[in-house]
């Protein structure tokens, strides 16, 4: 099986495309999708679908939502209302990305995390994720990133839904936090959220959450 968004085990949000556009931030300049006349008031049914499952989503068409390979979509919106950004807008300062993705069934990349991170840093495989100090209400990961000997933090809690939530702490690189969860079963999304929102990630999360959960149209299990 290949492996994706790191050691993660099951199919991928693309990293090449995630580090573009979470570095654009920083740059100020991005280009997404195409322009064209939608109107607003209009409702889009995007539909993802995998070997496991058929999920369908309704949202109103002004969030030019793009759809790769039939099981992955993008959207952008402004924090905290969620109202649509264009894909073509340049990353501002309350601005979120989103990727839906199906979950095919699997755990949680926190989920992964925990089970996966060693007791103590290993200066012999700095690479390795470990458990690290517990800052309330997070549990703390770090890891050593690349010959460069960068640091990377992952917070990690669990959300009032039950599911577990990865926030991936950038460094100055990005001007973004990626943050990783599962909605449900069968639905997992990646959100980039804007640094100058905050790190209240508990209830960006709800917001997030909550906004997608209310669009989902219908979901259909394959036998």
């Amino acid at each position: 099986m290949r492996r994706r968004c790191g050691s993660y085990p099951g199919r991928f949000f693309p990293n090449i495309v995630i580090r573009l556009f979470i570095t654009a931030f920083t740059a100020s300049t991005v280009l997404i999708g195409c322009s064209k006349s939608i109107d607003p008031n209009s409702l889009e049914e995007i539909k993802l679908e995998d070997k496991t499952a058929t999920v369908s989503l309704l949202l109103p068409a002004g969030y030019r939502t793009e759809v790769t390979g039939g099981y992955l979509a993008f959207i952008r919106c402004r924090y905290p209302d969620m109202s649509p950004l264009d894909p073509n807008e340049i990353p501002s300062k309350d601005d979120i990305a989103i990727w839906i993705d199906l979950s095919d069934g699997r755990h949680s990349r926190a989920e992964y995390l925990m089970e996966r991170a060693i007791d103590q840093f290993d200066p012999k495989r700095p690479g390795l994720e470990y458990r690290a100090e517990k800052q309330e209400p997070y549990d703390v990961y770090r890891h050593i990133r690349g010959k460069e000997g960068r640091e990377e933090t992952t917070y990690v809690f669990k959300a009032n839904d039950g599911q577990w939530v990865e926030v991936q702490v950038h460094g100055d690189w990005s001007g973004r936090y990626t943050i990783h969860r599962n909605i449900g079963s069968d639905l997992r999304i990646m959100y980039a959220v804007a640094k100058p929102i905050g790190k209240d990630f508990i209830h960006i999360d709800e917001v997030v959450t909550d906004f997608i959960t209310r669009r989902i149209k219908s979901i259909s299990r394959k036998k």
